[in-house]
């Protein structure tokens, strides 16, 4: 009789696990997936625009002057934004909501968002610009630096893991995994479910390429920074670790304590299942 390879974790499995072990047990146990709700939709609308975006907003920056003042600099990044917008929608009409006032309160959450990061995006450019004496298209790099690859799928059954890397970059030489994250950022460093997922994710790679990687990124677009997570051996161990509690988990060979009612309780959709008379 052959043994049946258990399923691929994913990475939010990994994401769930650091904010709320219990939380993974009971969407495993009450047979509720991650959420797929208009939020989450907006995101992967807002992610598939960002890419059109990138290869536009670089031949707009050509078309300025030397120096150009902020607000032409803005105008030139936001030129294309409504077309990548209409195309990500396109790119996902199957997943759109029917109806008219949630489809336009979409577009409209999905282009503020757009806006907010094109808007940073143009202040990080002036003020290179200035720094440096060069013209902002020569400096797009730094605040959207060219991918090798992007939304790169990748697993490893050793590890037992499947994940998308979404941008791969090269850096002195070596390749670097970056994973975009559209929530709140920490006020320094990056969340411990983000710092798991990260170094998975250059751990899957390791395993690809077959060469050692020391450093993945974080990017938090909210404030359009890139946070380092330096993949260390401790690391790796505590990714391990943490596979092997979600497996435990999964299995129903491990019920994990619930939190006493705190901050990461107020939002949960299980808050009343965990604690009811809170």
């Amino acid at each position: 009789m052959l043994l049946q390879t258990p399923p691929l974790l994913e990475l939010h499995n990994l994401k769930t696990y650091a904010h709320c072990p219990y939380q993974l047990y009971l969407e495993k146990n009450l047979e509720n997936k991650p959420l797929k709700d208009i939020t989450t939709l907006k995101w992967k609308i807002i992610n598939s625009a960002r890419q059109k975006l990138e290869e536009e907003q670089r031949s707009q920056l050509q078309t300025l002057p030397h120096n150009p003042n902020l607000e032409e600099i803005q105008k030139a990044l936001l030129a294309p934004a409504a077309d990548a917008l209409y195309h990500a929608f396109a790119e996902h009409k199957t997943l759109l909501p029917k109806d008219k006032k949630l489809l336009q309160k979409l577009w409209r959450e999905a282009q503020t968002a757009l806006k907010h990061e094109t808007l940073l995006k143009a202040a990080k450019l002036k003020t290179a610009s200035e720094y440096t004496g060069k013209h902002v298209s020569t400096l797009y790099k730094i605040v959207e630096p060219h991918a090798i690859t992007k939304n790169y799928v990748i697993k490893n059954h050793h590890l037992g893991v499947v994940g998308e890397i979404d941008r791969i970059e090269k850096i002195n030489g070596e390749y670097v995994p970056v994973k975009v994250k559209n929530g709140r950022p920490p006020v320094t460093g990056v969340w411990e479910g983000d710092q798991l997922q990260a170094a998975t994710l250059a751990m899957l790679l390791e395993e690809k390429l077959q060469t050692k990687l020391s450093l993945a990124l974080v990017e938090y677009t909210q404030i359009q920074e890139k946070r380092p997570v330096i993949i260390t051996d401790e690391l790796r161990k505590k990714v391990v670790r943490a596979i092997e509690n979600i497996r435990e988990i999964l299995a129903d060979s491990y019920v994990p304590p619930k939190y006493s009612p705190e901050y990461r309780c107020f939002n949960c959709k299980y808050k009343n299942v965990c604690h009811p008379d809170a």
